[in-house]
Order: C-alpha cells, then structure tokens, then sequence
C-alpha cells in the first residue's frame, strides 16, 4: 500500500533553518511519509518554498501586531497556502492534514478537510482551556469571558469534526469542556523530543539552576524565583537562570529576585545553545502552573540531570515521583525551596534520579518509539 501525503499545519513562529529540534522531527516523520508544512515564521529571510527533507515547506511571516488581525492573518494564511498546494498541478494532493492544536490551525484544518475531503488528525499539545484561563490578567472582564467562550466553542466543534484527536496522557481528556467526550477517536503518545541529542552531548556541571520556557507565568517562574532567593544564601556556589520570552514584562520578574545576583533572566536562545545550557546545568525545574507534557524535562533527563517539576496536567506521566524526579505542590514555594535544598544538598540522591530519568527517557520515548505512534495513528 502507497504511504499518505500528508499536510502539517503549524502556528509557532519557528525558523526551521535554525531550529534543530523542527528539522528532526520531520527527518523522522520524512523516513515513513512526505507531504508538504504549511507554517509561519518570525523572519521574512525563511520565506520561499523550502524543504525539510521529503516535505515541501511553505513559509509566511508572523504578524506580531494586533491580536485580531494576527489571528486573522494565521488563518487566512494557512487557509490559502494549503488550499493552493491541494489544487496545484505541480504537487500531490495530500489525504491527511494535522494540526498542532484545536484553535485556529484546528479551525483551517477542518474546513480543508471538508473541502479536499481529506482525514482530519487534531493534536491537543498543551491543555488550552486552563491555559487560556490562567493567562487573562482580569479574568472577570466582559472581553474576557468572551474570548474564554469563544475559544471553548472552537475546541469542541474542532475536536468533534476530526478524524482522531490525538493526547499526550489519557487524563488530558477530562480538561477539555465538551459534551460526548466517549465518542472522540482519541489516541495517546508523547511528542517527538529529539533525546539522542542530549544523549551524546558533553556533560558539565557548572553549579547552576536551569528553568527554560514561554510565557513566564504559565511556567511559574516567579514561584521559582521566589523559591531560590529564600534558600540563596545557603548555596551561594549556585546561580538560577531562567532563559525564555516574557510577553508579560521582564521587570515584575527582576524585581523578585530582591537584588540578587545570582539570578539570571536571559532571551530566547537557538536549539543547540538549549542543548549546550541543559547538559551543563546542575539541576532542571519547571514550575508550570500548566502543562500538558513538559517536553524540557525529558530533555535534561536524556542529559542526566535530576528535575524538579510541579504536580500538575501532565507532568506526573513524565514524572514519577522520588523514582525520576521530584514534584511539588503547584505555586506552593515553600515546598519548591524545599525540593531545591534537598538536590542541591544530596548530590548523590540527585545523581541517582538523574540516573534513572535517564533510563527511562531512553526506554519510553526514543524517536523510534514516536516514529511507531505517528505511523500507526495515521495508518
């Protein structure tokens, strides 16, 4: 039987030249499937039809004004490029179209499929409704409760309209607020991590506290913040750097560190500058007050690194308590200070999580272990 053409779908403003992570995934998928991405990208240099392997990738530039007409100009985007790729003598009809999420790339990803009567695969990679609640400052606003609603009733009719709707844990489906959630095609895997990279980096310790991610209070980087000022002067060998984008303001974020100085809050950096912080930190945190995975942590633990994480969403899946890692209660920085004081103080207790975070990640998420998921779901 003849292999799928399959459409990707994406939202992120990557640039997939410099993005390791991006071109594994696809040399991955490309050793079963071709097809073509429809994405946009943050510098207009990336535009111009490219390939990622056996996919034709179709860049357009990300719009970073105003939040309607950005969402506007996703869809429109996506809508067209893809439509256009369909109806092209030049290239393959595709059969399967997936998207990251079950928002705006949902919405195109359903109304393609209904046109080009292709199969609809819709992956959930984070859990949207907590986030999307978590992230309005004035969550009692008209404007507000309007988005909330408005974003609740995209999910459900998206999720409804797919062929499979695809979760990162199965208790990822009791977070999403539709009605008949038993009658979803639902399948459950992990997303590719890239975990040979880290394998085979040179592994340092040079006395540092890693935190990486976007946006900043989603992450609970001001728990940890505040949770390693309180202990600081107990490890004054050890500096906190949190690397990231901070749509929110950085300055709230300085300001806890109460002068501080040894915490450190750097810009976004490129893959192989994540590989090279996390194989030379001492010890990894994620302190998210939600997430559906936390692909970070898999990431340090194929670096050997003991992590620290909050018990929530998805995490405990990834995280087995005092086995691979530690969990602590979410926003409580008293149990986080003391999580950080128990690794920081044990090494050799920290080592040994390290140690069997390690085998596990090799054991449970190998790209040949994602490879056979995505083959299977789309077969």
């Amino acid at each position: 039987m003849s292999k799928a053409i399959v459409l990707f779908l994406d939202s992120s403003p990557t640039l997939p030249k410099s993005n390791l992570a991006y071109q594994l995934k696809f040399k991955c998928i490309g050793s079963l499937y071709s097809g073509y991405i429809v994405s946009c990208v943050s510098n207009s240099a990336e535009v111009g039809v490219t390939e990622l392997g056996p996919f034709k990738y179709f860049p357009f530039v990300f719009h970073y004004g105003n939040a309607l007409v950005r969402n506007f100009l996703l869809l429109k985007n996506l809508f067209f490029h893809s439509l256009n790729i369909f109806f092209s003598n030049k290239y393959e009809k595709y059969q399967i179209i997936v998207s990251p999420n079950p928002l705006i790339t949902g919405l195109v990803a359903v109304l393609l499929g209904k046109i080009t009567r292709s199969k609809v695969i819709i992956e959930v990679n984070g859990n949207f409704e907590s986030a999307l609640k978590l992230d309005s400052k004035d969550t009692n606003s008209f404007l507000t409760k309007a988005k909330e609603k408005i974003a609740f009733l995209l999910i459900s009719y998206v999720l409804k309209e797919a062929s499979i709707v695809r979760l990162l844990y199965k208790k990822q489906l009791e977070t999403l607020s539709i009605n008949n959630k038993s009658k979803l095609n639902t399948v459950y895997f992990p997303n590719f991590v890239p975990i040979n990279q880290f394998v085979i980096a040179p592994k340092k310790d040079e006395k540092y506290i890693l935190a990486l991610g976007y946006p900043f209070y989603l992450k609970g980087f001001d728990v940890l913040i505040k949770a390693f000022v309180k202990i600081s002067n107990n490890f004054p060998e050890y500096k906190l750097k949190i690397v990231g984008y901070c749509p929110e303001g950085i300055e709230y974020y300085e300001n806890l560190a109460e002068g501080n100085k040894n915490v450190e809050i750097n810009q976004p950096v490129q893959y192989d500058s994540v590989i090279k912080l996390m194989t030379n930190c001492s010890l990894f945190i994620l302190p998210s007050r939600t997430e559906a995975m936390g692909r970070v942590l898999l990431e340090a633990m194929a670096s050997q690194k003991p992590v620290i994480a909050s018990n929530v969403g998805g995490i405990p899946a990834v995280v087995n308590d005092k086995f691979n890692g530690l969990l602590f209660e979410t926003e409580n920085v008293d149990d986080l200070a003391e999580k950080m004081t128990l690794l920081m103080s044990d090494r050799d207790y920290a080592l040994k999580l390290a140690e069997n975070g390690y085998n596990y990640v090799l054991k449970n998420h190998s790209e040949k272990g994602y490879l056979k998921n995505i083959d299977k779901m789309i077969q």
